[in-house]
């Protein structure tokens, strides 16, 4: 019986890793598969025999499925090819498992987005589901997963009625940022300063990414993730051919999977506190020297833009 959410895949160049994660997709027979693939430099030879050998990869579909391709010609990069890959992707369904070429999902990952997908589709409360937990290793709960006000992209599922609301210029963040949002969603003024001064740093085009972007369009919408109390889903992606994730010896890198069995739900939607303050701490707040920089500096931001108050939808704090 194959798997009835559709998977979205996003592959470019890296025909091992893509051929395990695709082992993994194969093995639930999804029946929709949505196939997304960057393009190659033309001038670079090279990779363009390795876009090929990726692409040769996903076609070896040997179960009932349906199939769509959104194959781009020439390199888009990260940010651009990402993001345009998932308006196609809500374009074509109203809901998905997402994975890159370097996220390998445990065996029970998409049983677990299933029923969450179906679950909570309709809450506005819920803006995604990960099945990353390797910013929080030691948070614990008694249900089989919690809520999270920070949305993680290795391994997740959304639906359409979340990412129309995405902007990759993050148009909305000078207004979000005068009239306190962040105070909403902050455990601390160091994570308050974190965050300003990363989503600023991405509104004003420095990051070559669309994650940061998928973070603040949760925090604007109100929304929380669903996050496993154990980790479902690793990187194998740290290498030099990487984009982001180049140090083999990273702490989250090929970070062991577990599975969750029976799932059991828990009866509020209510944030872990605790656990985000963890998740915090274990992936963002050693960088405390360039927090403090930024706060010497942030009475200076946005000083020239007239704005009007700015109300969240629904406070993230539980």
């Amino acid at each position: 019986m194959g798997l009835n959410t559709p998977i979205a895949i996003f592959i470019f160049k890296r025909p091992d890793l893509t051929a395990r994660v695709f082992d993994k997709i194969r093995s639930v027979r999804p029946k929709t598969l949505l196939i997304v693939a960057d393009g190659p430099n033309p001038e670079n030879k090279e990779q363009e025999l390795l876009v090929q050998l990726t692409r040769n990869v996903v076609k070896t579909i040997n179960w009932p499925c349906r199939v769509l391709q959104n194959f781009a010609q020439h390199n888009m990069g990260c940010k651009h090819r990402m993001s345009s890959g998932l308006d196609w992707v809500f374009a074509n369904v109203n809901e998905a498992i997402i994975l890159e070429d370097d996220c390998l999902p445990s065996n029970g990952f998409f049983h677990y987005c299933e029923q969450l997908l179906a679950r909570y589709r309709d809450d506005p409360r819920v803006s995604s589901i990960s099945g990353t937990k390797v910013h929080c290793p030691n948070a614990t709960s008694e249900y089989s997963y919690f809520f999270s006000k920070y949305f993680h992209c290795w391994g997740w599922a959304s639906w359409k009625r979340v990412w129309q609301q995405y902007d990759l210029q993050m148009r909305d963040w000078p207004l979000a940022y005068r009239s306190g949002l962040l105070k909403h969603i902050a455990d601390s003024y160091d994570e308050q300063c974190y965050w300003a001064r990363i989503l600023d740093k991405q509104y004003r085009g420095d990051f070559d990414t669309w994650d940061y972007q998928m973070v603040f369009n949760c925090w604007k919408l109100g929304g929380l993730t669903a996050l496993p109390v154990v980790n479902l889903v690793s990187n194998i992606g740290f290498d030099n051919r990487g984009t982001h994730t180049l140090d083999k010896q990273d702490r989250l890198a090929n970070y062991p999977i577990s599975d969750l069995g029976t799932l059991h739900h828990p009866p509020d939607i209510k944030r872990h506190i605790v656990a985000d303050q963890m998740t915090f701490q274990h992936a963002f707040g050693h960088d405390l020297n360039g927090i403090r920089k930024w706060r010497i500096r942030a009475r200076h931001c946005w000083r020239s833009t007239a704005l009007r108050a700015w109300q969240p939808a629904t406070p993230v704090h539980g």
